[in-house]
């Protein structure tokens, strides 16, 4: 799969999570549509913000050890390793099982 294909791909399926979280089975209205708080940044997110790309991959998939249906985290590490010319690498982990973001 491309990296444009991929990157399309993680872009609907994240579109989509929001989609649903905002609708959440009540009518479409934007006062039904809570906003998620900011939060201060994860340490793996912070690696990656900082592009220590091997420490954020490193945190991402202990966390995904102890979570592994977590798909921000799924996203994270596909992210990460997409900043690493990984493809391959990202595409598995989204196309994954238990990534749960393929199939939401």
């Amino acid at each position: 799969m491309a990296t444009t294909q991929l990157f399309s791909c993680l872009r609907q399926c994240l579109t989509l999570a929001f989609v649903a979280g905002c609708i959440g089975g009540s009518p479409a209205l934007a006062i039904s549509c809570t906003v998620v708080p900011v939060h201060p940044p994860s340490e793996a997110e912070n690696a990656f913000l900082h592009s220590d790309y091997d420490r954020a991959a490193t945190l991402y998939q202990t966390q995904l050890q102890q979570s592994p249906n977590d798909p921000g985290l799924t996203v994270g590490l596909a992210q990460v390793y997409l900043r690493q010319q990984k493809v391959k690498d990202a595409e598995d982990i989204v196309q994954k099982p238990s990534s749960n973001i393929m199939n939401p």
